[in-house]
């Protein structure tokens, strides 16, 4: 599966009175969530974020770098799937789901880097059944 043949969908709101935009891939019933059962949640600090928490283009600039490899390099054949990406309150959080953390984690190492090491912070745990993705998305959909 091409996974850059899954839509994404744009939703904005607010949480503590503080905009957030939220982008989210549309997986249609057949797409194996089973076969990625581990979860990462990557969060990007932005160095200069604007008054509302939002990035500065220079912020905004770096973590699109920072993602455009990352998913170069967990997606092409299909090891791991960005699933959610949320931008608010100082930061930019990632949402991965991946057959095999250690591969992952080996994978984000070897991409290439920047001088300025990344301001990201990676949390790790089993989530088979998607749980954080559906109560992002039953937030939004409410």
């Amino acid at each position: 599966m091409n996974f850059d043949e899954i839509p994404w969908s744009i939703a904005e709101g607010t949480h503590e009175g503080m905009p957030v935009i939220t982008r989210f891939r549309n997986f249609d019933s057949s797409f194996s969530r089973s076969r990625y059962p581990q979860r990462l949640n990557i969060f990007w600090k932005f160095s200069n974020p604007t008054d509302n928490g939002l990035p500065s283009p220079e912020d905004s600039a770096r973590a699109e770098t920072f993602e455009d490899r990352l998913v170069e390099a967990v997606e092409t054949d299909n090891q791991s799937i960005l699933s959610i990406v949320l931008t608010g309150k100082g930061r930019r959080e990632y949402v991965f789901h991946t057959s095999n953390t250690k591969e992952f984690l080996q994978r984000l190492t070897a991409m290439p880097q920047e001088e300025e090491r990344y301001p990201i912070e990676i949390d790790s745990s089993e989530d088979v059944d998607w749980e954080y993705v559906d109560s992002v998305l039953e937030g939004i959909k409410s």
